[in-house]
């Protein structure tokens, strides 16, 4: 398990979700996906990306994905059924599930999520990809529970009360790539 500064960092980094290459991810047998929603395929309380959520439709379609679980940190209740909406909307209901109120990076957090997956959390962990915005809170939970992360850019707009912890985001993922560069 990484510790240290090796928390923060994630195993790949793409400029989007739908620049992901779900295709080349199969093929080092990744076909489990750990979405965050807000930030990640929505902007912050926002509606879902469109174009995002049908990248991730088309890999699931061409078999590319097996299994979706969306989870966000809105531990608000009418929050969190926007979740569970977002999922239902995209035909993920078969799939995928929502977390209300989870605690990432909480491992149990990846616990709960392989269980409602009906994965062994285990024996399953080499299939999984954590896809998130956030090196704090994403990226950190990928790492404690040992699976593979992709941070992607967080989503505009932005409101407020994210910008300064996202200034302070872009201080350390500079940092680390300076440390440990993306590539």
């Amino acid at each position: 398990m990484k510790e240290g500064l090796e928390l923060y960092r994630p195993s790949f980094v793409f400029p989007s979700v739908e620049r992901i290459p779900f295709r080349d991810l199969s093929g080092i047998g990744i076909d489990t996906i750990l979405l965050d929603v807000d930030g990640t395929i929505a902007p912050v309380l926002g509606r879902a990306h469109k174009e995002s959520l049908a990248h991730l439709c088309s890999a699931v379609e061409d078999g590319f994905v097996r299994h979706v679980c969306l989870i966000s940190n809105v531990g608000i209740w009418p929050l969190a059924l926007r979740v569970y909406l977002i999922a239902k909307a995209n035909g993920f209901a078969s799939l995928s599930c929502f977390l209300p109120s989870s605690t990432k990076p909480n491992p149990r957090v990846y616990e709960r999520a392989m269980n409602l997956l009906g994965l062994d959390a285990e024996e399953d962990r080499q299939r999984v990809l954590v896809v998130g915005d956030q090196l704090t809170t994403d990226i950190v939970f990928a790492n404690r529970v040992g699976v593979r992360s992709a941070l992607v850019p967080t989503m505009p707009p932005i409101p407020r009360f994210k910008k300064r912890k996202m200034h302070k985001e872009e201080a350390l993922r500079d940092a680390l790539n300076i440390l440990f560069p993306y590539g």
